[in-house]
C-alpha cells in the first residue's frame, strides 16, 4: 500500500473533525443491489478499494495540529439477514447513532443487509475524509470491483486538502490572526445543545422515471434547476407546517469544478457551505421562487466567494477554537430550517 505520510488536515477537514467532536456529523449512503452478494465476495472488494484510496486507511492524531496517520486495519463490515424492504432504514439509524473513534483507523465502515435476491449496502464515513460525492464514487468503484474482481486498479495518491487546491489562495497575515483571536475571546458563546436530545427519524421515497423526466423538462422550461425546485418545495411545505414567512435553506456546494490539479476519482472533502434566505407569502409563486433560489445560490458558487470562505475557515482554524465553540459559530452563521444535499444523477 502507498503511505499517506502523516498529512495535516486542511482547514475544512479540521473544521468538520472538530464539529464532529461536539455533535457527530458522520453520514451514510445506501445502495440497493439486485443479485446475490455474500460477505465472501464483499471482503476482497473492500480490501482493494481501501488499497486504492489513502484516506480509507487513516486515523487522526494530534501533534501541533491534527494530521492523518496511516494505520493498517480492514474496513469493518457488519452483516445482517435482510428482514424486509424497510430493514435498511433501521440500520442506517443505528449507524448514525454510533460515532467514529477518530483516533482509530479506518474512518469508514460498511453494513451489509443480505437478502437472497436483493441486498442493501450501507457505506458510513467520517466527514473529515469524505463528502457525499466521494461516497457515491466509492460505492460505484466497489460495485465495479464486485462485478470484475480481477480488474486492475490504479492506486490513488494522497489527496490534497481543498484549501491547497484553490487557485490564487490568499495568505493570512499576523494582524488578521491577532484580531480574530481577540474577537473570539471577547465574544460570549452559548453552550450548544447536546446530541441525542431529539430522536433520529428516517423516511424514504422515490420519484418514478416518468415523474423524474417530467421534472427535469419542466425545470429547463422554467430556467431553474432540479435542486432549486426540490428546495423550494420543501420550503413551501415548511412554511405551511410551521406557519413561518421567512425560511433559510442550507446547501453544501461541490467545489470540485473550481479546484486545480484535482481528480474526480479522489476520495476527500471538497464542499463549501451555502445558505439562502427566502420570504414566502400566501401569493408566492412556486416557479418564480425556484428561479430566485437558483439565483441566490449562484451568487455563492463563484470562485471569488469560495476562495474567501476558504480563507475565513483557515483563519478560524488558526485561532484554535474548541469543538463546542466552533459548533456554536457554525450555528450562528448557518443554522437553517432545512438542508438539502444534492448528489447529482
Amino acid at each position: 500500500m502507498r503511505s499517506i505520510h502523516d498529512r495535516p488536515l486542511g482547514a475544512t477537514e479540521q473544521a468538520l473533525w472538530l464539529r464532529d467532536r461536539a455533535v457527530p456529523l458522520h453520514f451514510a449512503l445506501t445502495a440497493q443491489i439486485r443479485g446475490t452478494l455474500t460477505p465472501q465476495r464483499l471482503r476482497p472488494a473492500l480490501d482493494r478499494l481501501q488499497q486504492r484510496h489513502p484516506l480509507l486507511r487513516v486515523k487522526i492524531e494530534l501533534d501541533h495540529q491534527p494530521h492523518f496517520v496511516e494505520q493498517i486495519a480492514p474496513i469493518p463490515c457488519r452483516v445482517l439477514h435482510r428482514q424486509g424492504e424497510q430493514h435498511w432504514q433501521s440500520e442506517v439509524l443505528r449507524e448514525l447513532e454510533q460515532p467514529f473513534v477518530w483516533t482509530e483507523a479506518p474512518l469508514v465502515r460498511i453494513a451489509l443487509i443480505q437478502g437472497l435476491s436483493v441486498s442493501e449496502l450501507i457505506l458510513v464515513c467520517h466527514h473529515a475524509i469524505a463528502d457525499g460525492l466521494s461516497a457515491v464514487t466509492l460505492i460505484q468503484e466497489l460495485l465495479t470491483l464486485l462485478d470484475q474482481p480481477d480488474q486492475t486498479i490504479s492506486k490513488r495518491a494522497t489527496p490534497s486538502s481543498l484549501e491547497s487546491l484553490l487557485p490564487q489562495s490568499i495568505s493570512i497575515s499576523n494582524l488578521q490572526l491577532f484580531l480574530a483571536r481577540v474577537i473570539l475571546r471577547l465574544r460570549r458563546f452559548n453552550q450548544p445543545a447536546q446530541p441525542g436530545s431529539n430522536q433520529l427519524q428516517l423516511s424514504s421515497g422515490t420519484l418514478s422515471p416518468t415523474v423524474t423526466t417530467a421534472l427535469n423538462q419542466r425545470c429547463r422550461q422554467e430556467d431553474t434547476t432540479v435542486h432549486s425546485a426540490i428546495c423550494t418545495a420543501l420550503l413551501f411545505a415548511l412554511a405551511i407546517d410551521q406557519n413561518k414567512t421567512t425560511l433559510k435553506c442550507f446547501s453544501p456546494i461541490n467545489v470540485r469544478p473550481y479546484l486545480r490539479s484535482h481528480s474526480s476519482e479522489d476520495c476527500g472533502l471538497y464542499i463549501s457551505p451555502a445558505q439562502t434566505t427566502h420570504a414566502i407569502a400566501s401569493d408566492s409563486q412556486f416557479w418564480q421562487m425556484a428561479r430566485l433560489f437558483k439565483t441566490s445560490l449562484k451568487l455563492q458558487t463563484n470562485e471569488n466567494h469560495l476562495r474567501k470562505l476558504a480563507q475565513q475557515t483557515e483563519l478560524l482554524m488558526a485561532t484554535q477554537p474548541d469543538p463546542n465553540r466552533l459548533q456554536q459559530i457554525f450555528l450562528e452563521q448557518y443554522d437553517s430550517d432545512v438542508m438539502v444535499t444534492n448528489l447529482g444523477q
